[in-house]
């Protein structure tokens, strides 16, 4: 039956090119016709000419004051257009009569294939009708003796077939058992340690981005940085003040973490919830790094030291307090840009004394946000936590993280980002989380609108680190974490109108305005900021969110109502605003047109989210 299904497909395909060849043909004969009309006007228009010429030359007479006197000269000169007529004329005979015999030749060329195809068609028919004919033979139930021994052969006939079937996907199964092997030969090969290679062998040691040299003497320092923007570019909110940084040594009584040759075995954590999620047990696919691996240190299993303190070639400036009462009501000038210097906040330490995760990784809760249903939901993970922040912005340092329960490679790779302030509540966290994507969301709406540049917000989560001690609460720890990104990262906006003047683009100028008609004005996303590579859609990370007086707020960034008067004072609509029509605030919304794409406001967005109640 299969393959009587395969004839018929195919004679569907022989109908379908001798219909071709016919059309062919039938376009070749229209152009033939269109050739020799062509060619009979050449004719006409010569014969047109000579009977002028001839006139001209019987009613010639010669005129004087000022009458054309026709000389020889004149009888030369027609002489020769005449002759000129007639050349022109053979040399368009001439075409005409080879693209008559080239379309004749195409024609004969279209009727030859459309007879070849008509005879294949006949042989797949008279085929087809002997398969469907053998194929009721072999099925058609037997009830004498003979049928019973027809329908034997029959089935001898299919165990054969299932029997070579199955070897052959024996034989596919141990190929790919093989290719398997190989894989995990290169991949272990590509991720071997270098930095236990022999003795007296030429394998280099393993290099850091950063290239600072690794110091396992360095001591332990407690920060306390001003309050302000939970970003990590080294961008500034204006809504709080700082508070003066201090350093402390270390107490005597918590050592120093010290490698271990073999790993201890992680302590179960009584959580009745969840079950512990082993490593990646599951095939190890062929990964391949745009960039060096950025902490090839937190691999599973791997004892290197951590390196740092890293370098901050552009520390950010400390935050000035505002006027009391007058907050968002004006910029505080700040201060000068400070030189480089070391990153040396270091996360909460583990209750054995330790700042870097062991090598067999720690256990965490991982919390996410699920916007369709509203509400979180825990999973349990193991990972592997660096000790020295490789990038640091007013409010908070930013981490390398491996996430070791996602396949070996770049998925691993995470940056947990962890407040200065000690002070800071654990509803920010969760708050920064459900603002990221509140603000995808609305991302994904306004690239829906077949905008040119399309953007999105990478994921977001609330990682809870049950083995840490908080350094002032002793209560727990949490980190916002998302995925590493790489590319050229670009800060286009912040929280109070600044618009960068060397990055001026439409797309996140437009994305913000979007975002406060598609709320009925109950909200705009702005900080706009992320990281540009070769992907057609750019990820864009840590929003802000200004929200009016009437809505919750997100937080102690939410410059309120004053800071979206703030955004829509330095804000000029561009081309893709006029071509979506975006009123501002005030102007009533453009009335429906066949041009116009914008979809229904909802003012009701952010109520939704927050009447989950104790979910």
């Amino acid at each position: 039956s299969k393959e009587a299904k395969q004839k018929v497909k195919s004679q569907k395909e022989s109908a379908n090119q001798v219909q071709q060849y016919a059309s062919e043909v039938s376009r070749l004969q229209e152009r033939l016709k269109q050739e020799e009309d062509r060619a009979n006007g050449a004719e006409k228009r010569a014969e047109k000419y000579l009977e002028n010429i001839r006139s001209l030359k019987n009613n010639q007479q010669e005129q004087q004051h000022g009458s054309t006197i026709y000389t020889d000269a004149t009888f030369k000169q027609m002489a020769d257009e005449i002759q000129q007529l007639q050349q022109l004329l053979e040399v368009e005979s001439k075409e005409a009569k080879q693209k008559l015999q080239k379309a004749n030749e195409e024609t004969l060329a279209a009727q030859e294939a459309m007879n070849q195809a008509t005879a294949r068609l006949d042989a797949e028919r008279l085929k087809a009708q002997s398969l469907e004919k053998m194929l009721e033979q072999r099925t058609k139930p037997a009830v004498a003796s003979n049928g019973q021994e027809s329908v034997g052969i029959v089935l001898q006939q299919l165990q054969q077939e299932q029997q070579a079937r199955k070897k052959l996907e024996e034989d596919n199964t141990n190929q790919m058992q093989e290719i398997h092997q190989l894989k995990l030969q290169i991949a272990a090969f590509t991720c071997r340690d270098v930095s236990k290679a022999p003795a007296g062998s030429k394998t280099p040691a393993p290099v850091f981005l950063n290239k600072q040299p690794t110091n396992q003497n360095e001591p332990g320092l407690k920060t306390v940085a001003a309050m302000g923007s939970p970003i990590s570019g080294g961008a500034q909110r204006k809504d709080s003040a700082p508070a003066p940084a201090t350093a402390s040594p270390p107490s005597p009584s918590v050592p120093a973490p010290k490698p271990t040759s073999q790993p201890k075995p992680q302590p179960k954590l009584p959580d009745q919830f969840y079950q512990p999620v082993p490593q990646w047990q599951g095939p190890i696919p062929m990964y391949t790094y745009a960039m060096p691996d950025p902490c090839p240190h937190l691999a599973l299993n791997d004892s290197q030291p951590a390196p740092g303190p890293r370098i901050n070639l552009n520390p950010p400036p400390s935050l000035q307090r505002l006027p009391a009462g007058k907050i968002g009501s004006g910029i505080p000038e700040l201060p000068k840009q400070m030189p480089p210097a070391p990153m040396k906040q270091l996360p909460p330490p583990l209750k054995s004394g330790a700042y870097m995760s062991p090598p067999e990784g720690e256990y965490v809760t991982k919390h996410i946000y699920n916007y369709q249903q509203n509400e979180w939901t825990r999973q349990r993970v193991l990972v592997r936590l660096d000790k020295y922040p490789f990038e640091e912005g007013a409010m908070r340092s930013c981490f390398y993280l491996k996430d070791l329960s996602k396949p070996k490679g770049p998925a691993q790779d995470h940056v947990a980002k962890f407040s200065k302030d000690p002070d800071e509540p654990l509803e920010s966290y969760f708050l920064d989380c459900e603002m990221q994507v509140l603000a995808g969301v609305l991302a994904d709406q306004f690239s829906g609108l077949n905008v040119p540049k399309k953007i999105t917000y990478c994921d977001v989560f609330v990682f809870e680190f049950p083995d840490r001690v908080h350094c002032k609460n002793k209560g727990p720890v949490l980190m916002c974490v998302e995925p590493y990104l790489t590319g050229t990262f670009t800060k286009y906006t912040n929280n109070y109108g600044w618009v960068n003047p060397q990055k001026a683009r439409a797309t996140p100028q437009a994305y913000s305005h979007f975002t406060n008609y598609i709320t009925g004005g109950a909200l705009v996303v702005v900080d706009v900021q992320g990281f540009q590579n070769n992907d057609e859609v750019e990820k864009y990370t840590d929003p802000q969110i200004m929200t009016r007086s009437d809505q919750p707020s997100f937080g102690r960034c939410d410059l309120r109502q004053d800071g979206i008067s703030k955004f829509f004072e330095t804000h000029q609509c561009n081309s893709i605003c006029v071509a979506l029509q975006l009123p501002k605030p005030g102007e009533p919304a453009p009335e429906p047109n066949p041009y116009n794409r914008l979809p229904r406001p909802d003012p009701n967005i952010i109520l939704r989210m927050r009447q989950r109640g104790k979910k």
